[in-house]
């Protein structure tokens, strides 16, 4: 009539033979060929319904199959022909859900997780006990055992929510069978919720190389100091930084500010947050939320080196050419000749913000190549050049044949410089 994990109930009809007194049951797990015999007490043998007679066979093995049937014995010891073995005997019984456990927990939200057992075909629903740790009174939740949702491996979990955050719960759990029938428990599990997350977490300003942000203040006292967690917006893994007390600040009442920096520009980020109690308990983290820095350009300040005045030049940050690794270029043109030049830089983003200049560097640009340099003449053994001449200055001719890719180097005498029209 009725099965739990522990026990079956069996009924049968009062027979009103006098000589009928006892009964045996037979018992065995589905898979056995053996029967096992049990005496079944006359003091545990009850009246039902009129007519009825009632026994429950106990102490048996959760989640296994068993086939009954009995016979009753008179006072002779003699023994009635036995019953057919009873079909509904051969339900499973089922236990109670295996290393229940906490999975996660946020301020408002406990995750519970347990095994998949292999009597789930005989499971319509779960049902959830959770109390506050200092009440008497246990609430029910009620789970359809399609309703969890299942992890990696044999393990299901559950969301309880709408709790109070800081709130030490009290949990146990039961399976109910086709037959309505519960009865054994996990063992009670307690869980503390997180604090409430720090509220109004916002990023309020944003450069080529830092972020500010936003939140509100916790009217706890016990939340002395905070976590941030970062990551670029293509990262699956967060870093964490815990942010030093002495950086926070205080702007619109009731509201902290700090400065994120040292970031790279052009580049997305995610960020959330969470707060430490003096116990070194964390709160549930905020909403993340996510933020590309500034691009940038460059400007390069340079005058001759008796100058006061800096010419400058914007270089946009596309504009530059790369070289090996990360270093770029740009050719600043049209200087003089022999001239010494000083040249600084700084980077500017879209706000038009500038950061620190470069310390100063100096450079003197190179004298006037030979002019109108040309072959004049060209024989089997020698090739005979021209260019414009100057006085007092010395030359340097290197060459190389077409397919080389090294070029010799020679210093012309001056006796072979032989001055003529041009």
């Amino acid at each position: 009539m009725e099965c739990t994990d522990r026990s079956m109930t069996i009924e049968w009809d009062i027979n009103d033979s006098e000589n009928s007194l006892t009964y045996v049951l037979y018992h065995r797990h589905k898979q056995s060929t053996g029967w096992n015999d049990s005496k079944i007490p006359p003091e545990d043998v009850r009246r039902t319904n009129p007519g009825r007679l009632m026994y429950i066979f106990s102490k048996l093995s959760p989640d296994t199959c068993y086939e009954l049937k009995m016979c009753s014995v008179d006072i002779h010891k003699v023994k009635s022909h036995n019953t057919a073995s009873s079909r509904n005997a051969h339900f499973k019984s089922v236990r109670a859900p295996e290393n229940c456990r906490t999975a996660e927990c946020t301020d408002r939200s406990i995750t519970i997780g347990w095994d998949i057992s292999m009597s789930e075909i005989h499971i319509i629903e779960y049902e959830l006990y959770h109390r506050r740790y200092t009440s008497d009174e246990w609430t029910i939740s009620q789970i359809p055992s399609q309703n969890p949702s299942t992890l990696e491996g044999r393990r299901r979990t559950y969301i309880l929510g709408n709790l109070l955050p800081e709130t030490c719960y009290e949990f146990k759990m039961c399976s109910v069978n086709i037959l309505y029938n519960k009865r054994s428990y996990t063992k009670p599990t307690s869980q503390k919720t997180l604090q409430i997350a720090p509220t109004n977490f916002e990023i309020m300003e944003c450069t080529d190389r830092s972020m500010t942000i936003e939140w509100d203040i916790n009217d706890s006292e016990n939340s002395l100091t905070y976590v941030l967690y970062h990551r670029h917006k293509q990262s699956t893994g967060w870093n964490d930084s815990k942010i030093p007390p002495e950086d926070v600040r205080r702007t619109n009442p009731g509201r902290l500010m700090y400065i994120f920096s040292k970031l790279s520009p052009d580049t997305c980020y995610e960020l959330k947050m969470c707060s430490v109690d003096i116990h070194k308990v964390k709160s549930h983290n905020t909403a993340s939320k996510s933020q590309r820095t500034l691009q940038i350009e460059y400007e390069l300040y340079h005058r001759r080196y008796t100058s006061d005045e800096w010419t400058i030049s914007q270089i946009p940050s596309q504009n530059p050419s790369t070289l090996e690794g990360r270093r770029r270029t740009y050719i600043l043109g049209n200087l003089l000749p022999e001239t010494c030049y000083e040249f600084k830089m700084c980077s500017v983003n879209i706000l038009y913000n500038k950061h620190s200049y470069t310390k100063p560097t100096s450079q003197k640009t190179l004298q006037i190549a030979p002019q109108k340099f040309r072959t004049a003449e060209c024989t089997d053994r020698s090739i005979t050049i021209e260019w414009d001449s100057e006085k007092n200055i010395q030359y340097e001719l290197y060459h190389r044949r077409k397919t080389s890719d090294e070029w010799t180097f020679l210093q012309i005498p001056t006796e072979f410089i032989y001055r003529g029209e041009r």
